[in-house]
């Protein structure tokens, strides 16, 4: 994921509602934002997504199934899965479909915005771990090398 300027593709066959989210995003300086009206539109377009924002209820398939399908496709792309339906609490296991985060439509742009970040700084979060787990492991090694030596 670009940790400053991810990759953030909208799939809504809401016109209006697709408009807004993609125009709000712009707004609060994320640029690479793209917009589809259908999943299938944008199985050929879409490339090395970071974050996919994605109906719950679209005209061309299911939004758990795409989830599915995408995540599969890329595993380390972010899915929010956003409708204006309450039953998004009905969803048991939303990890199952590669849904990352479930929102509702009916949150306020602010809502988006902290999950967004929280998504980042899950990435950094796991880079940090990652990379401070990687130092200790060339710690010891160098101690064992210089206690073998003396």
């Amino acid at each position: 994921m670009s940790l400053l300027n991810p990759k953030i593709y909208v799939i809504d066959d809401d016109q209006l509602y697709m408009q807004m989210l993609t125009r709000s995003l712009i707004h609060n300086s994320y640029k690479k934002v793209t917009a589809f009206n259908s999943v299938i539109e944008s199985f050929n377009q879409i490339d090395s997504p970071d974050i996919i924002f994605i109906d719950y209820h679209l005209s061309d398939i299911n939004g758990l199934s795409a989830s599915k399908i995408l995540k599969q496709r890329w595993k380390n792309t972010k899915i929010v899965l956003i409708s204006s339906e309450f039953s998004l609490k009905k969803i048991a296991n939303p990890k199952k479909y590669g849904i990352d985060l479930l929102c509702p439509k009916s949150a306020d742009f602010n809502q988006f915005m902290n999950q967004i970040k929280q998504l980042q700084f899950r990435k950094i979060s796991s880079i940090l771990l990652k990379a401070t787990f990687v130092s200790l492991i060339l710690v010891a090694v160098y101690f064992l090398a210089l206690k073998k030596y003396y």
